[in-house]
């Protein structure tokens, strides 16, 4: 009798598996991201051909198209068109600075800088001793000293200057303003004049210091890590002198150099480095989601329609992309070897400079 049970309830079974088969099989499975490689060029025999095409002529006078991207990629820096082309590259000695509008480079006792236009062959030159830093089309100053910094024109004149007493520890622009934290834990922003906005000590540490910044575009938010000993994260709603935070988390540990913090193109959301992972807030709900990283976060970027973004991370010489999908779920990732590396986004294409290379793979969902 029980023989006959158990041939009723495994029969029983294998119909109910049957049905739920014939229901779901016929559902498209989750989407997944392709990475498909479009193409790879060498950097290094391309600047052969761009110096051999330019024979005598004055290699900073070239131009370039909106449609190119800027790169930075060991001594080379230059712009790269989605078809591969690279309309100009330059080599540095030691250091540089580059956005899609200029580019520059100088020495560690650099002054009288020239700082070169991207769209046209023009340039200025700015007279002050200091290192140039770009920021879109925005050119800034940090002065001898390491503690103050100014802000100049596209015909090298200084529109403002900004100095205080303690170093400078980190530095963010957007077109809303600049942000600037010092190692005594003093945060400051500055609006698009140069006029102090508010300065604030967000606290809560055994030892008051500024790791990272970033204002979102609007200029409604800024997010800061600051602190050692108790480290924190800080989200400030931005109201002139009544500026406050609104959201905090205590990092259950810490960084004790310079880290990453970013806001995305729409300013709802704000992604933070810390010791052995990524922090993505939501600046609307005021909620914090952890991604476990290796190493430090180097860069962000997102697609134009804002449903991806890729995180560049480095750990010595492994390189790792990752791709989130809403913000904060992990859809895929890839890793690589290398010196020296970066990322671009351009449409749906996903540009990655490894030592002399450059490749452009594009994004797709199936």
């Amino acid at each position: 009798m029980k023989i006959k049970e158990n041939v009723l309830l495994f029969g029983f079974a294998g119909l109910v598996f049957f049905i739920a088969y014939l229901l779901f099989a016929g559902l498209p499975l989750e989407e997944e991201i392709q990475f498909i490689p479009k193409w790879t060029i060498d950097i290094q025999d391309k600047y052969v051909s761009f110096i051999h095409e330019k024979e005598k002529e004055d290699l900073t006078s070239s131009s370039v198209s909106d449609a190119a991207l800027p790169f930075k990629l060991a001594q080379y820096l230059g712009y790269i068109t989605p078809s591969g082309d690279v309309p100009f590259i330059f080599t540095f000695p030691e250091r540089a600075s580059i956005s899609e509008s200029f580019w520059t480079s100088y020495t560690s006792s650099a002054s009288g800088t020239p700082v070169y236009s991207a769209s046209s062959a023009s340039s200025f030159t700015i007279e002050d001793s200091g290192f140039p830093h770009i920021v879109d089309n925005t050119v800034y100053l940090f002065y001898p000293g390491g503690n103050s910094f100014g802000r100049y024109s596209t015909e090298g004149k200084k529109l403002w200057s900004a100095d205080h007493w303690s170093p400078i520890t980190s530095f963010a622009s957007s077109s809303a303003g600049t942000a600037c934290g010092y190692a005594d834990g003093d945060l400051r922003f500055f609006n698009t004049n140069g006029e102090l906005v508010f300065s604030m000590y967000p606290g809560g540490s055994s030892f008051e210091v500024i790791l990272g910044v970033d204002i979102s575009s609007d200029g409604s938010y800024i997010a800061a890590v600051c602190g050692l000993e108790k480290q924190r994260f800080v989200l400030i709603q931005i109201n002139g002198k009544n500026s406050k935070i609104v959201y905090h988390a205590y990092l259950d540990s810490q960084k004790r150099e310079q880290t990453y913090v970013h806001f995305n193109k729409a300013g709802n959301r704000v992604f933070f480095n810390y010791d052995g992972g990524l922090g993505v807030v939501d600046c609307g709900q005021n909620t914090m989601k952890k991604i476990p990283v290796k190493g430090s976060v180097c860069s962000i970027s997102e697609l134009e329609s804002g449903t991806l973004s890729f995180v560049l991370c480095q750990d010595k010489q492994t390189w790792t992309v990752l791709a989130l999908e809403s913000f904060s779920n992990l859809m895929g990732s890839f890793s690589f070897t290398a010196d020296n590396a970066f990322m671009s986004v351009s449409g749906n294409d996903l540009f990655i400079g490894k030592d002399s290379k450059i490749s452009k793979m594009e994004i797709v969902k199936k």
